[in-house]
């Protein structure tokens, strides 16, 4: 075991068997490979690529310049910023902020109790749990499940094939695939394409303002403002008002509860009950019925 208590500065590569334990400031402008555990009590500076194949354990500020790649669970309790690549194949446990510029992927466990702010793309296949707010400005790939609990903003589109859970505010800029239920207590704005091919529930403020396609049930218990296309192939129950600009065509049943609005072309192939008033703009009005 290697211990050290004062300041480390290294300028050449670090190669390190045994477990390592540091109590003083470390910076190294090296490559950095260990194999065995690493706890580290105070910041962190490395511009240089790291490699930990063992567990990691930091209570101070962690700066990477380089690419990480970690086997191993990595524990961070203070600020983590990385401009290289991050790939960590073992659990992620963050309670800091973490800021990454480089793109991320991600194979293990994932928990962030701080901010997240992520400006290149990102790959999860692993379960993600963030209660801090979560802003991306690039694509998003999650095939694990996604819990945030906080706002989340993405700038680039988002592909989810694991189920997410969201109680803060969405905002997405790009498209959104979905192929896994998707549970938002929240508002929810899209700019981009919506595309869902599971239940969707979502008890906050819908609006979007891209084409909407959605093959399986949608239940909405808040309002909806919908400025492109929708398409919808089965069931949809609203309960609150409902405004949409674009054409709407729906194969499966519509209940709703509350005020319809449509300015676009209409088909509805399915049953479609309305317990409130209907104002369709009549210059696009196209209605076949068939219950």
């Amino acid at each position: 075991m290697i211990e050290n208590k004062f300041r480390w500065t290294v300028t050449g590569a670090v190669t390190v068997t045994g477990a390592v334990t540091v109590t003083g400031a470390v910076t190294v402008t090296g490559a950095v490979t260990v194999t065995g555990a690493v706890t580290v009590t105070t910041a962190v500076t490395v511009t240089r690529a790291v490699t930990v194949t063992g567990a990691v354990t930091v209570n101070g500020g962690v700066t990477v310049t380089g690419a990480v790649t970690v086997t191993g669970a990595v524990t961070v309790n203070g600020a983590v910023t990385v401009t290289g690549a991050v790939t960590v194949n073992g659990g992620v446990t963050v309670t800091g902020a973490v800021t990454v510029t480089g793109a991320v992927t991600v194979n293990g466990g994932v928990t962030v109790t701080g901010a997240v702010t992520v400006t290149t793309a990102v790959t999860v296949t692993t379960a993600v749990n963030v209660t801090g707010a979560v802003t991306v400005t690039t694509a998003v790939t999650v095939t694990g499940e996604v819990t945030v609990i906080r706002a989340v903003t993405v700038n680039g589109g988002v592909t989810v094939t694991g189920a997410v859970t969201v109680t803060g505010a969405v905002t997405v800029t790009g498209a959104v695939n979905v192929t896994e239920a998707v549970t938002v207590t929240t508002a929810v704005t899209v700019n981009g394409e919506v595309t869902v091919t599971t239940a969707v529930t979502v008890t906050g403020a819908v609006t979007v303002t891209g084409a909407v396609n959605v093959t399986e049930a949608v239940t909405v218990t808040t309002a909806v403002t919908v400025t492109g296309e929708v398409t919808v192939t089965t069931a949809v129950t609203v309960t609150r008002t409902v405004t949409v600009t674009g054409a709407v065509t729906v194969n499966g049943g519509v209940t709703v509860t509350g005020a319809v609005t449509v300015t676009g072309a209409v088909t509805l192939t399915g049953a479609v009950t309305v317990c409130r008033h209907i104002l369709i703009d009549m210059k696009n009005f196209s209605l076949f019925l068939s219950v």
